[in-house]
Formats: structure tokens, C-alpha cells, sequence
């Protein structure tokens, strides 16, 4: 129940200066008024004609989950699914499939402590495959890079929410030793895919 209760206060954490970065998707919920960068200035990107993530599969994992839209939370932090069953797509950023970084983040635990959908996604390894399937019912298919566990207060937001150079997925959970007093564990697991063409 720890990590459950943690997870949205280190999701937070994890986002804190997240609207420092230019969000991809102009038409959502914009970033842009908060930050100093006019649409004037934000790159232009060549586009997929991808649609809205619906489902991320994992089949190693045996995950089949359902895919929450989040954006942020009334402190601007990126918000978490509302089922521990479920992912969330930070629908401010890149879709799966786009060229950018698309990030999902999952619970760890439920409130009863028993497993929720990412409670295994350290054992993902370099080589294993990440599929998303969106609204059209295309599947983009991800191969893992890489796994990095980081202390909580110094993650590379940039690499993590806005790399433009190719097509990524990066999934995010809580790990870690839990403080019961900051009520946060010390560390942040991320697994960084990359479409593959």
C-alpha cells in the first residue's frame, strides 16, 4: 500500500519541471502560455499520422492495458491513471509512433499492496518488444534500449519527455527505498524503447 500511495506524490516529483519543455501536441492543453516560449518558436516536427494510444502490450509481462489519457495535475505535474490496472499516456507530449519521446507511466502496486500492471517492468531487458495499439487499431511495435534507475530528484527530464531524433516509448514506475516520512521512494525506473521501423 506504500508504493501505491506513493506513487502519485513521486510522479509529481518526477515532473516537477516538466512544463519547463515545449509539449509537441499545440492543440492540447498547452504548455506553451506557461513557459516563456511563443508557438513561433517551437521546431517543427514531421508528423505520423498516428492515432490516440488505446492499449499498450507487453507480452513478456503478460500486460494487455488499457490506456488512460493524463496530462497535468493542478500543481502541473504529469497525473497517473486513475486504474492500477491501467497506463497513462502524457497526451501534452508525443504519441507512440510519432517521431519524439511518448511517455507512459503505470502503478506499482495497488492500495492492497498486491501487484498492478508495472509491477514487474524491471525484468524488461535490451531486445524485448512494447506494442502499442491506437485508435485506428494500428500497432506500433517498440524494442527496449535500455533500463536506468534514478534517484528521484535527479532525472533527465529532457531525455525522458522530449528527445525529437526518432520514434521512443519511455515507461516510468516508482522503485526504490520508500521514506515514511517525505512519503516517496528514493528511486525511478525508466525503460527506454525505440520504434522499430
Amino acid at each position: 500500500m506504500k508504493r501505491f500511495l506513493s506513487f502519485v506524490i513521486i510522479i509529481g516529483l518526477l515532473v516537477t519541471g516538466l512544463f519547463l519543455f515545449t509539449p509537441k501536441n499545440e492543440s492540447s492543453p498547452s504548455l506553451v502560455a506557461q513557459t516563456p516560449l511563443s508557438p513561433s518558436s517551437i521546431p517543427s516536427q514531421p508528423v505520423r499520422q498516428v492515432g490516440i494510444p488505446k492499449k499498450l502490450v507487453i507480452e513478456k509481462l503478460s500486460i494487455d492495458a488499457d490506456i488512460e489519457s493524463v496530462g497535468l495535475d493542478s500543481e502541473k505535474r504529469m497525473d497517473v491513471p486513475k486504474k492500477s490496472e491501467n497506463v497513462g499516456w502524457y497526451m501534452l507530449g508525443f504519441k507512440p509512433g510519432e517521431k519524439g519521446s511518448a511517455v507512459i507511466d503505470g502503478h506499482f502496486d495497488k492500495a492492497t499492496g498486491a501487484p498492478a500492471v508495472f509491477y514487474n517492468l524491471s525484468q524488461l531487458a535490451p531486445h524485448d518488444l512494447v506494442k502499442i495499439v491506437d485508435a485506428q487499431n494500428r500497432t506500433y511495435t517498440f524494442q527496449v534500449t535500455r533500463s536506468e534507475m534514478y534517484d528521484f530528484d535527479k532525472l533527465p527530464l529532457k531525455e525522458i519527455f522530449d528527445s525529437r531524433d526518432r520514434g521512443r516509448l519511455n515507461l516510468i514506475t516508482c522503485d526504490g527505498v520508500f521514506d515514511q516520512t517525505s512519503k516517496n521512494y528514493s528511486k525511478r525506473l525508466v525503460v527506454y524503447t525505440e520504434l522499430v521501423e
